[in-house]
């Protein structure tokens, strides 16, 4: 099985008693990803790694996961997991900036392209319990209401295609009574 067949595996079936925000998500995805063969590496530094390139203004510097086969990269994953509920507190109202998480999932996207290769998959990972992000009751002026839809859209700048662009794509839709929903995106 592929390191995206068992990632989507992985998110079909998550406990939200073990995932109850990134960290946590992290390290059980982590785990995970262990348990089933891989060697996983956590919060790896871009300058660590084969594929640095010094030339580079990278917009992040660490990697959330880094994913070897044989020792080889086979793939490197951000995580990103605004999660409103924890399994030992009651469920409360979100108060976190939707905005500054979807920026910071640009971000992340901007950041698995200038690491990617022909060679090494990379994947973003939106997870969250927070319908919010997924549900539409009204309508905002921020870019909240087209991640909801799916319809934002990130153009990332291509020497061969003029521009790549991604956008999300929720597992889940409304009617679907999950209490989590997410996306992943292979750059």
């Amino acid at each position: 099985m592929t390191v995206s067949k068992h990632l989507f595996s992985y998110l079909k079936n998550i406990s939200l008693d073990k995932v109850y925000n990134e960290a946590s998500f992290q390290f059980d995805l982590g785990f995970y990803l262990q348990k089933n063969g891989y060697k996983v590496e956590f919060e790896v530094n871009i300058a660590s790694l084969s594929i640095y390139n010094p030339k580079i203004g990278y917009f992040k510097h660490e990697i959330d996961l880094v994913v070897y086969i044989e020792d080889q990269i086979d793939s490197i994953i951000e995580l990103k997991a605004p999660m409103m509920k924890r399994h030992y507190l009651k469920p409360k109202e979100s108060k976190q900036g939707f905005t500054d998480y979807i920026k910071a999932w640009e971000k992340d996207i901007k950041f698995l392209d200038q690491v990617k290769s022909k060679k090494i998959n990379a994947f973003s990972i939106f997870l969250t319990d927070d319908p919010s992000y997924y549900v539409a009751k009204r309508t905002t002026k921020s870019n909240l209401n087209l991640f909801r839809k799916s319809e934002l859209i990130i153009n990332i700048p291509n020497d061969i295609l003029g521009s790549i662009e991604y956008k999300p794509a929720w597992i889940y839709n409304d009617k679907d009574s999950r209490e989590y929903n997410f996306f992943i995106i292979q750059i």
